[in-house]
This record gives structure tokens, sequence and C-alpha cells, in this order.
């Protein structure tokens, strides 16, 4: 047969089923609009959830504390008993926070000099981040408000402008302490509430002790604090168990409930899979009653001497025709629901929240999907024809 005859063949069966060619059209459309919306919101929420939450440095830190009482040795015994178990690969002193206020009002109050976390991929918004041997450096958060007792009103800040400047802060024991604004930093992270002003751990360590040695005898209990990092937020659980055996330890929390979180997203993605699994099937029945509705018409090709090569050729030509010109339409209808529709809605939801998420349009996931259909298509255009060498062929005299 030749592509000319094919051609013509083809047109005019699908001229002469404009209705079912429409539906089949419609079908394959909307069936993959919905398989691509589902696994492009599934997809960017899973990240989030592994990257954001379960991976999150916190999920991989135990603090453990040490009273003034335990010598040197004990407190050296203890940490190289915690080095020894298998999973920790870090353990390193932590200053905690101290809460301070700045002297010239520039900030309002409430602040708290906070130290940058090991293993803790920090988000830069302006500005340059700063080396750990550095002193008296700082990052501020981009955005910040804060109380301005002098003014009497809440004052917003945007961090930028403070950039380049030396700012002092003075701790309750009276202590002041400079420092020059190098950068700004992200608070969406759970992390931060928005108070913090980052600097140099070592250098927070001094101040801390500083602090420490001018407040009265007995006023804060002093204690040893360090913050065991683990491989896996997997492991941490089992980790800590151990722990709490050698001394004293707790787990700091995100304020989100993780667990929920996850159960949630096993759930939708197990739905996700089960509509992606019954939409492929639902397209692979379609299209099957669809060809098998044409029993006559292809007992009437091989009536007048086609081939099973050229019925293949006819039915494969005229449904791919069909399937690939509904994939490019719902490629299209695809990004333009996402574009006007779900991520406007979803940036309702979560914008400017730390899950903040917009669909997955990865163009390979679409690409894969239509392989799938024209593989479905051509083994039931495969199927179809073997059956059709079995027509008995006074079915059209029964007509």
């Amino acid at each position: 047969m030749k592509n000319k005859s094919l051609f013509t063949i083809v047109r005019a069966s699908l001229l002469s089923n404009k209705a079912l060619s429409a539906m089949f059209c419609f079908f394959v459309i909307i069936s993959f609009v919905l398989i691509f919306l589902a696994v492009g919101i599934i997809v960017p929420l899973g990240v989030n959830i592994e990257t954001r939450l379960n991976r999150h440095i916190i999920n991989r830190e135990i603090v453990i504390e040490m009273s003034a009482v335990v010598s040197e040795e004990e407190k050296a015994r203890r940490l190289k008993e915690i080095s020894e178990i298998e999973g920790v690969i870090d353990i390193y002193e932590n200053p905690d926070t101290l809460s301070v206020e700045e002297t010239d009002g520039l900030l309002g109050e409430g602040f708290e000099l906070d130290f940058v976390h090991k293993y803790f991929n920090l988000t830069l918004v302006s500005g340059r981040t700063f080396d750990e041997s550095e002193r008296g450096v700082a990052l501020v958060p981009a955005h910040f408000s804060g109380y301005n007792p002098s003014l009497g009103v809440v004052q917003e800040t945007d961090g930028s402008t403070l950039i380049g400047k030396t700012l002092e802060f003075e701790d309750r024991s009276g202590n002041t302490n400079s420092f020059e604004v190098v950068g700004t930093f992200d608070t969406l992270d759970p992390m931060f509430t928005g108070k913090e002003v980052l600097v140099p751990r070592e250098e927070l360590l001094e101040i801390k002790d500083e602090f420490l040695e001018a407040m009265p005898e007995g006023m804060y209990k002093t204690v040893y604090s360090a913050i065991v990092v683990t491989d896996s937020y997997k492991n941490t659980e089992g980790i800590y168990t151990k722990i709490e055996k050698i001394t004293k330890a707790y787990r700091q929390k995100l304020p989100y409930d993780v667990e929920s979180f996850n159960a949630a997203f096993f759930i939708l993605l197990g739905s996700t899979a089960f509509f992606v699994v019954l939409t492929v099937f639902g397209f692979y029945m379609f299209l099957k009653g669809n060809v098998n509705a044409r029993t006559n018409e292809l007992a009437l090709y091989r009536a007048i001497g086609f081939n099973s090569k050229n019925l293949f050729r006819i039915i494969s030509g005229e449904h791919l025709t069909l399937t690939l010109l509904s994939i490019v339409l719902g490629t299209g209808a695809f990004y333009a629901l996402a574009y006007f529709m779900v991520n406007p809605y979803l940036y309702s939801l979560l914008g400017g929240t730390y899950m903040e998420m917009a669909v997955d349009s990865n163009p390979l996931f679409g690409l894969a999907v239509a392989v799938v259909y024209v593989v479905i298509t051509l083994g039931v255009t495969v199927t179809a024809v073997k059956r059709s060498e079995k027509i008995d062929l006074t079915v059209l005299l029964r007509e």
C-alpha cells in the first residue's frame, strides 16, 4: 500500500467517524492532563517533605548536657563513648543563644545572638556569609520587625540596608559586643524565628563565657552543652536512645507534625498511583472498545484484499494520529491549567512559607506518558489485526 493511499484511507476513516474520534481525543486529553497534574503535584510535595522536613538538620541533631560537677576526665570519657556510636558523624560544643538588645535602637527589642549549625544549608539573601574563623561579623534576617521603645512603635526593617554597618549589642550582664553586618539570610526555615543575629560559633562561645562570668554567682546553672550530629534522620532515634544511657540528652523538634506529613504523603502517593494505573487502564479499555467496534470495517478491508500489514498501518495510523494530536493538545491544556489555576491556588495555600511549591512541569514525564499511550495504542492495534485474521467474512453478508 502506498503512503498516499494510506493517508487517504486514514483521513476518510477519521472524517466518517467524527463523533467517535472527538470522544477519543477528549478522553485522551483529559486523562493526560489529570495524570500530568497529579504527578506534577505529588513529586514536588514529596521532595519538600523529604528534603525540607525529614532531612532537616534538626532531625539529625541530639543535644547533650553535662553539669559542672562532672569532671573533665568523665566528660571526655562520655564524649568518646558517644562518638563511637555507629551513625554519629560529629560532636561540637553548643553555645546556645544569648538574648541581647541593640544599643542604637536600629533593630528594636527581643533579638538573640545565634550561630550557624554545622551541616545546615543557610539560605543567603544578600551580601556574603562569614567564615567561622572570622570575628566581629554577623548576618541579620532579610526582613524583620521589632518594637522600638524610643519611638513606641513596631518597626519593619529591610536587612540589606544594614549591610556594612556596625551594630552594638548589650546582654543582660552589661557586656557589649560589636558586629559588622556582612549579609542577610532567609528566615522561612523553621529553625529561625526572625529574631536571630548569626555570628561565628567560636565567638559566641567566648561571648557566652564572658556573660556567665559577669553574672552573679548561682544565677545561671553552668552546664556543658554539645550537639551530636547523626548520619541520617532515620538513625537519630536509635542513637538518641543509646546516648540517653550515657548522659542527659534531648532532641529539638520542628514546628511541624512531620509524621502526619509523611502519613498524608504516602496516602496521597498511593491514591495517585492507583489513579494513574486506573486512568491508563481506562485508556486501554476505551481504545480496545473503539477498535473492537469496527469489526465490520476490518472485515470489509479483508474482503477487498488488504492483508494484516495493511490493516495495521491503517488502524495504527488513525489512532496514533488521534493519540499524538490529543497529547499535544493535552500538554497545552496542562501548562495553561498549571500556570493560571493550580499554581496560583498552591501559592494561596503555601506561598511565602517554608513549604512553598509549584507544579512540577517536567517535560520528560509528559514524554514518558506519551510513550506509554503510544505503546498501548500499538499493542491494541496489533491484537485487533491478529483477531481480524479470524473474522468470518460472511458477517458482511449478514449486514
